[in-house]
């Protein structure tokens, strides 16, 4: 399969993931008497929408990329992996109710956690970035 059709695939997945979350979201409002919903729950719904239209661009990036397709892919799903995992730490975070950040405390997640999640998109993003601009003309 082509890299755009990966990736058009990969952000699929996580604009469903944005939808049920809206339906998650839109529910808790419902029955809350604030008609709010849990901080994570709107931070899942809008993290995962947002993260469907990056993947989209980083999918175009790598089909463009002057890199390697294995160093291409690769760099995509190590940022998409990123994308999921902190989406599931939204979604467990929601489903227990947390209502205080939690970089209150730190742990394992808030710490060495993020700063691979830093490195990994970040450093992928920039990787196909990079990799786009030296292939320019390529169609993506």
């Amino acid at each position: 399969m082509s890299m755009e059709g990966t990736s058009i695939l990969a952000a699929g997945g996580l604009l469903a993931v944005g939808m049920a979350s809206g339906v998650w979201k839109w529910r808790a409002m419902v029955r809350s008497p604030e008609r709010r919903a849990p901080m994570y729950v709107d931070i899942l719904h809008r993290a995962s929408l947002l993260y469907a239209s990056a993947t989209l661009v980083l999918g175009h990036l790598a089909a463009a990329s002057a890199f390697s397709a294995t160093l291409n892919r690769g760099a995509f799903w190590t940022a998409y992996f990123y994308f999921v995992v902190t989406l599931v730490v939204y979604a467990f975070h929601g489903m227990r109710r947390t209502e205080r950040t939690m970089f209150t405390q730190r742990n394992l997640v808030t710490g060495p956690g993020v700063a691979l999640l830093v490195v990994g998109e970040l450093g992928s993003t920039l990787l196909l970035l990079v990799g786009a601009a030296l292939g320019e003309g390529r169609a993506p």
